[in-house]
């Protein structure tokens, strides 16, 4: 993605233009539990980092075989 939307009411166009690529923006509502869920079982499934969410970071914690935990932070934008 890129560009930048100004701060105030957001529009389908201006999300629109923001991806050149053609990709699909999908809202998900979860958990915090569930997220680090799926982090730990892509993580286990491919050893080591594979997913990328846009406004997570995370940090996976290894254990002896695989990962024990996750631990993620939200992004926020600071104006």
């Amino acid at each position: 993605m890129t560009g930048e939307i100004p701060p105030g009411d957001i529009t389908d166009r201006q999300i629109e233009s923001l991806d050149s690529f053609g990709n699909t923006i999908v809202l998900v509502e979860t958990t915090g539990e569930r997220i680090k869920e799926v982090i730990l079982d892509q993580a286990r499934y491919r050893n080591g980092v594979d997913l990328q969410a846009s406004g997570l970071t995370y940090t996976l914690i290894p254990a002896d075989s695989g990962f024990s935990d996750a631990v993620s932070y939200l992004r926020t934008a600071i104006h």
